[in-house]
């Protein structure tokens, strides 16, 4: 998205990523995602495939994440 004072923005740059690695703790509750991130950027985690041993669905699927700055 284009960063300015105004409301909305058209989408630029859109690309699809796909993490490398996934690693699931041992209890089932953590997920970690390796991937290859970008600053100023906004992401959006489509978690729809996600489900509970007994098949149920978490109650919101979609999550996003503006990048400002990578910790070094």
């Amino acid at each position: 998205y284009l960063y300015h004072p105004k409301y909305g923005s058209p989408k630029t740059e859109v690309m699809r990523e796909k993490p490398g690695k996934v690693r699931v703790s041992d209890d089932g509750l953590v997920v970690e995602l390796e991937t290859t991130l970008q600053t100023d950027r906004v992401y959006k985690f489509s978690l729809d495939r996600i489900r509970a041993e007994d098949g149920s669905t978490m109650s919101d699927t979609r999550a996003w994440y503006t990048l400002n700055r990578l910790k070094v």
